[in-house]
C-alpha cells in the first residue's frame, strides 16, 4: 500500500543544509498499524507529514498503492488522508468541546456521509476500542488512556 524507496528530506536556509531523513526505506501493507518513534529531532514529523502528502518535497520515491502521487490534487490528496490512512498523533488532535461520539464521528462526515448514516458504524468501531459507554461523554471526563482509544477509533473509522 505505502513504499517509501530512499527518501531523503532537507532543510535549507541560507547558511546550512540540515538532511533529516537520510534513505528511508519503509514499506507499509493494507491494513498495517505502525508507530514511528524516536528522540527529539530525529524525523518523526517529517515522516509523518511525508507520509500523509503534507510535504511533497524531499528525494526519492513515494508509491501508494503502486503510483506516485505526489502531482495530484490538494483535493485528492486529502480524499486519500481521509478514506485510507489514519493518523493518531501524540497530543491525539481532539476536538475538546465535542463528545466521544462527534470525534470519531467526524472523518465520516467529511468523507460524505450524511448525520442520519454515522451512528452504527460509530458505535461499532467505539465498542472495538471499548468505549461505547464513553460516546456522550466529553474528553475532560476521560482519563488520558480513554482519550487516547478516542484518537484510534477516529483515525480507523474510515477503514473499519
Amino acid at each position: 500500500m505505502i513504499s517509501l524507496v530512499n527518501v531523503n528530506k532537507y532543510y535549507k536556509n541560507d547558511e546550512e543544509s540540515l538532511h533529516v531523513l537520510k534513505n528511508i526505506n519503509l514499506a507499509i501493507a493494507p491494513g498495517e498499524m505502525i508507530a514511528i518513534m524516536g528522540p527529539s529531532g530525529s524525523g518523526k514529523s517529517t515522516l509523518i507529514n511525508l507520509l500523509g502528502f503534507i510535504d511533497k518535497q524531499f528525494e526519492g520515491q513515494y508509491l501508494f498503492e503502486g503510483k506516485t502521487l505526489l502531482t495530484s490534487s490538494d483535493e485528492t490528496l486529502s480524499k486519500i488522508r481521509n478514506q485510507t490512512v489514519g493518523f493518531v498523533f501524540q497530543n491525539f488532535s481532539l476536538i475538546e468541546n465535542n463528545t466521544v461520539f462527534e470525534n470519531v464521528e467526524l472523518p465520516l462526515l467529511y468523507n460524505g456521509y450524511k448525520f442520519h448514516q454515522t451512528e452504527e458504524k460509530v458505535m461499532a468501531v467505539l465498542k472495538k476500542v471499548g468505549l461505547a459507554d464513553k460516546a456522550d461523554k466529553h474528553l475532560k471526563q476521560l482519563s488520558g488512556g480513554q482519550q487516547q482509544r478516542v484518537a484510534i477509533a477516529r483515525a480507523l473509522i474510515n477503514v473499519y
